[in-house]
């Protein structure tokens, strides 16, 4: 294996830009996995995370002596590589780093990693400046590598301690500290640690409403280091002594007219606690607040508590005009006094669209509570639609709960909810509904638990827990096909979920599905001489087949058409 070459004249800076450091995929045709030790970690698109509080500038970057290892061949030193990478200088970052040293797991060569030391960082204009550290980096090309060891200093947080997630964010912000991406909508902010996200939410609560942000990695917010907490106790059990996060959108910033997207990501440990709010009351409260025509999709809020004193919801307090969430969910637990939501509080207005969501905490409110929507209020028109959503939480509140919707005034607009279902609990004085609670809206194809649900729903089908997570209810869910967006647990362990649902393994599944009543038309006759069974389907036949197996071999049955077995619609060919 030959050595691991730069192009010629190429520098370790032409490849780490000024404001976003992105390493190289390939080189000559090859792919390159990196790797990182030390302040720094690489992302899901070879970006470069150097962690809130470490600065680079030119004279705390080394000059490195580089080596090469590969398989079969000798350690050589290769040339001499010096790095002119220039990050934003910062006077004061309010972010407690970690001094341990981490170990690359680089070969270790002849002459691997000289480092130069570089004159200190000024004391003015700083309160603590920690000891240069190295970063490292690994390029591994087949069994070739090759070693970059860049300095770093870190500033520690001022003597007082952050009150909120909020304040963490002003203090980098204001100190110059910057995110890859510029906010637009071709270059959104890239968010890949707790502290970026504080940025970005301090960004909309202050600066620009309509900066687009994007997830990179999933997001612990229990902010162990500035609570005083050891990280081993930074568990959801311990979430109430978590540092505090304030929602992104406010009344007098709402998130407007931008996307944020979570890539798929999660975020841990979310503490909102707003119930000492006043203005909470109509901000709505949240992981967003107040979303104005926007967008909020592919993200998860994992674990945690969120408190508000109305309008509030696990990802968005309050969505007015036209919003769409997307493929998201909720595993937190949600309080408050009216208009609750597993995953949206209150809708206002215009269009709003939830779709492929799920929540699967406990959610609990006065009034007005529901497990996918607390309230929606059409006011001068729009429409709210709800679509390939289901609930697993408890929904508890005193009047107007629902498994997926708590109340609906729609005055000048509309309402579709369609191909959701609910297990969860709802409990509750009056109003109350396992899909809805205050029905003045149009459910089409909506599904709920009888067994677990507890109350009953005029505008859902009941059925039976095993009816529930049966091949057939992903299929009823689909709209009585098979692929996406509903998939079953081939275990019959869990209820559907989002995913691609197979061909049916038998025409059991579907003659199973028949008698549930979630697949065509129900079978009539019970299978006495007096009452045959009356099969007109293929769909009959298989039910017919279901029940003769059960243990009605001796039931009378007669065939009213032809049948075609090959089962299309069933993945059948």
């Amino acid at each position: 294996s030959g050595p691991l070459d730069r192009p010629e004249g190429t520098m370790l800076a032409d490849i780490m830009g000024e404001q976003e450091i992105l390493l190289p995929s390939a080189i000559d045709g090859e792919e390159i996995q990196w790797d990182a030790a030390g302040e720094v970690a690489i992302d899901e698109n070879n970006q470069v995370r150097i962690g809130p509080g470490v600065t680079f500038s030119s004279r705390d970057v080394p000059r490195v002596e580089m080596a090469l290892a590969g398989e079969g061949a000798e350690s050589e030193a290769d040339d001499e590589l010096k790095a002119d990478v220039t990050k934003p200088e910062t006077d004061e970052i309010e972010v407690e780093t970690d001094s341990t040293e981490v170990e690359t797991d680089a070969p270790e060569t002849e002459n691997a990693l000289e480092t130069e030391n570089r004159e200190e960082i000024p004391e003015s204009g700083t309160d603590n400046i920690e000891n240069s550290k190295t970063v490292q980096l690994k390029a591994t090309v087949g069994p070739a590598t090759r070693n970059f060891a860049l300095g770093v200093r870190a500033v520690t947080l001022t003597d007082t301690p952050p009150e909120s997630w909020e304040d963490v964010g002003k203090e980098l912000y204001t100190s110059g500290y910057t995110m890859a991406g510029n906010g637009s909508s071709s270059n959104p902010y890239q968010i890949g640690t707790a502290e970026e996200f504080a940025i970005y939410a301090y960004i909309i609560n202050y600066v620009s409403g309509g900066a687009w942000g994007k997830l990179t990695a999933d997001i612990d917010l229990f902010g162990a280091s500035y609570v005083n907490v050891p990280e081993a106790e930074a568990t959801i059990e311990n979430i109430h002594n978590a540092l505090r996060w304030v929602p992104i959108g406010k009344n007098t910033s709402q998130f407007r007219g931008a996307t944020f997207d979570g890539a798929g990501h999660k975020v841990w440990n979310l503490r909102m606690d707003e119930s000492a709010n006043p203005a909470a009351l109509s901000e709505g409260s949240g992981l967003f607040g107040w979303v104005h025509s926007g967008t909020v999709r592919n993200l998860g809020v994992a674990s945690g508590f969120v408190r508000g004193n109305s309008r509030c919801g696990g990802v968005v307090g309050r969505a007015e005009q036209a919003v769409t969430i997307s493929n998201c969910w909720n595993n937190a637990t949600v309080i408050g006094s009216g208009t609750i939501g597993g995953i949206l509080g209150y809708s206002l207005w215009k269009n709003t669209y939830i779709m492929n969501c799920y929540n699967t905490g406990s959610v609990t409110g006065t009034s007005n509570v529901g497990g996918i929507l607390g309230q929606r209020y059409s006011g001068n028109g729009g429409n709210i639609t709800i679509t390939n959503c289901y609930n697993w939480g408890a929904i508890d509140g005193n009047s107007n709960i629902g498994g997926i919707v708590g109340l609906q005034q729609l005055s000048g607009g509309s309402s579709n909810i369609a191909n959701c279902y609910s297990t969860g609990a709802v409990t509750g004085d009056s109003n109350l509904g396992a899909v809805s609670g205050s029905n003045n809206s149009a459910t089409k194809n909506c599904y709920y638990d009888k067994e677990t649900s507890l109350v009953p729903d005029a505008v859902a089908k009941p059925v039976s827990t095993a009816e529930m997570k049966s091949w057939a209810a992903a299929y009823a869910l689909n709209g009585s096909k098979v692929g996406t967006p509903w998939t079953y647990d081939v275990n019959g362990v869990d209820y559907p979920t989002f995913g691609t649902l197979p061909a049916a393994e038998s025409w059991e599944a579907v003659g199973q599905g028949c008698l549930y009543g979630l697949i065509g038309s129900s079978l009539t006759g019970d299978g006495d001489a007096d009452v045959r069974y009356c099969i007109e389907s293929p769909e009959h036949l298989a039910a017919f087949q279901v029940e003769v197996q059960s243990g009605k071999g001796s039931s009378d049955a007669i065939l009213l058409s032809d049948i075609d077995l090959t089962g299309t619609s069933y993945g059948g060919s």
